[in-house]
C-alpha cells in the first residue's frame, strides 16, 4: 500500500474551496509522478 498527498495553503494557494482543492489535486498528482509515498505541500522549484 502506498500514500502520496497533496497539501495546498490558505490563504496563499487560494481563498476559496475550488481554488484550495485545485491547487491540492495538482499537488497530489506531482507526488505520485515523484514516485509514490510522498507528500507536496509547495510547488517545485
Amino acid at each position: 500500500m502506498t500514500v502520496s498527498g497533496g497539501v495546498a495553503r490558505f490563504p496563499q494557494d487560494g481563498e476559496t474551496w475550488d481554488a484550495l482543492f485545485s491547487v491540492a489535486d495538482r499537488r497530489l498528482y506531482e507526488a505520485k509522478r515523484a514516485g509514490r509515498n510522498r507528500v507536496v505541500s509547495a510547488a517545485a522549484a
